[in-house]
């Protein structure tokens, strides 16, 4: 199975916040609460993204391998799933 690029595991990071919190208004503009984060304070947004990747990882739904990235069930052969 082929691996998770970043910008994949990036995505289902903003997929998750924006499903759990909701849009922020900015100067009269409404933005998906990811984008907003991500626009105004960067680092926090990276810092938080590898905390959920590492509960990720924790709990099971992301497995690593040699430094690659999969879902749960989607890891090469004889990989704990």
């Amino acid at each position: 199975m082929k691996s998770l690029t970043y910008q994949q595991i990036e995505a289902m990071f903003d997929s998750y916040l924006d499903e759990t919190f909701p849009p922020v208004i900015l100067g009269g503009f409404e933005y998906d609460y990811a984008v907003a984060w991500k626009s105004v304070a960067p680092t926090s947004w990276g810092l938080e993204f590898s905390d959920w990747v590492n509960i990720q990882l924790a709990t099971g739904r992301l497995i690593e391998v040699d430094g690659e990235y999969y879902l749960a069930g989607n890891a090469p052969d004889g990989e704990s799933t």
